[in-house]
């Protein structure tokens, strides 16, 4: 009667054993998706936002471009109605 005994409570023993490991393993996987979603996440934000820092940088670039060809066509009508070339100026002190 006790050979019963302890063959029906290893037998339960296992069985619960299995619905824990089971339940952890679950647990662990979900765990692991969890930090996948959220490592995916932040690599989008951080590519997003280097993608935002380059389009205003090349914007900036474009624009300090913009106005320096502003600049030198001013130069280059200031030069034309005074008669001045850019080689012949004076340098200034």
């Amino acid at each position: 009667m006790s050979a019963d005994w302890i063959f029906w409570g290893g037998l339960a023993a296992l069985f619960l054993l299995l619905i824990f490991v089971k339940g952890l393993r679950d647990l662990l996987t979900m765990l692991v998706r969890a930090g996948w979603e959220l490592g995916r996440l932040i690599g989008l934000m951080a590519y997003h936002s280097l993608k935002l820092i380059k389009i205003s940088l090349v914007f900036t670039i474009q624009s300090f471009s913009i106005i320096r060809r502003d600049a030198e066509r001013r130069d280059a009508e200031k030069d034309v109605k005074t008669g001045v070339s850019k080689k012949r100026r004076p340098l200034r002190r």
